[in-house]
């Protein structure tokens, strides 16, 4: 079940990645999505790699820009934050 409280981040993550890489919807995998893993989160599948795919997209994630867009949340709210994401990926 998503945390309502991540929606406004997870759609600020989707505007931004619309805004910056055609097609990026085509490179997640649902069945993979795990939000606790550098390669398998949404930044980590769309880029390959995580912290390679916040530098690229201009993010701090020292000061929690991340969160701001839904790419990270902490281990106990990981799970919520993936259904989120799913979610909004099939609207």
């Amino acid at each position: 079940m998503p945390k309502r409280e991540f929606e406004e981040q997870v759609k600020r993550g989707i505007r931004l990645l619309d805004s910056r890489v055609p097609n990026w919807r085509e490179k997640i995998n649902k069945d993979y999505l795990n939000m606790s893993s550098c390669k398998n989160c949404i930044v980590g599948q769309v880029y390959e790699e995580y912290f390679y795919g916040i530098e690229i997209l201009e993010i701090d994630y020292r000061i929690d820009e991340d969160k701001d867009y839904g790419f990270f949340a902490n281990w106990r709210d990981s799970e919520a934050l993936k259904s989120e994401w799913i979610l909004q990926l099939s609207k």
